[in-house]
């Protein structure tokens, strides 16, 4: 069973409407009835998944492909087909990067994390980020403290984020610092001054995947340390 390619199928599929609530239960229950649903590829798979045994792990991760696809229904059909062709043009490719967004959908710690993965593909979709960059600013998404990304999504300035929670997030390739000349012209018993900023790759995920910072002039300001 290629899940993997299942799922790039059902992106470029011509239809892709809001999935409803309680899809899910119907799958796990095997009342799927709704005819559109059962000929997406990734439902079939899941459908085949359903008769071998649901197990909490598998729920979730259901959970999470329908998330991410309702999330990726907001681009046009033609803009869906060159994501996919774009990310995975030829059939063994497909089942490569399907598999890769399936990892990271299973791996991600909150139901919130498929949502932003999502955003990050309609955004390649509208040409705001490069195919090239695209499964790494996922990555970045999977690897963070949510909460840590989100108090710097409210503001965009590094000031917001504890002293200690922006080495996580730098970690994850949101922040980059570096000692300011100010710091390294200092006497050694002093304290050295560090510049934070927020990434080139930060940026490209807060642009794409939360609202405007609620104080737009305090927008990715640099943030001195001592």
């Amino acid at each position: 069973m290629k899940t993997g390619k299942d799922l790039i199928s059902t992106i470029a599929a011509p239809e892709l409407a809001d999935l409803r609530e309680g899809v899910i239960e119907a799958l796990i229950d095997g009342t799927l009835e709704d005819g559109f649903l059962k000929d997406l590829p990734i439902f079939g798979s899941l459908m085949a998944i359903v008769k071998t045994g649901v197990a909490f792990r598998e729920r979730r991760l259901m959970e999470k492909i329908v998330v991410f696809i309702n999330e990726v229904g907001e681009l046009s059909a033609s803009d869906r087909a060159r994501v996919v062709a774009d990310l995975a043009g030829t059939g063994e490719k497909q089942e490569k990067v399907g598999e890769l967004v399936i990892e990271m959908l299973d791996r991600a710690d909150s139901i919130r994390k498929p949502a932003l993965i999502g955003k990050l593909f309609v955004a390649m979709g509208r040409k705001r980020i490069e195919p090239k960059d695209l499964l790494r600013l996922c990555t970045m998404v999977n690897g963070v403290f949510l909460e840590d990304l989100s108090l710097l999504a409210s503001t965009r300035t590094v000031g917001s984020v504890e002293h200690d929670r922006r080495f996580a997030l730098q970690a994850n390739g949101f922040l980059a610092s570096s000692i300011s000349d100010a710091g390294l012209r200092r006497s050694s018993d002093l304290p050295v001054e560090m510049k934070w900023i927020i990434t080139k790759d930060g940026r490209a995920v807060l642009e794409n995947c939360f609202p405007p910072p609620t104080d737009p002039y305090a927008e990715y300001e640099d943030v001195l340390d001592y």
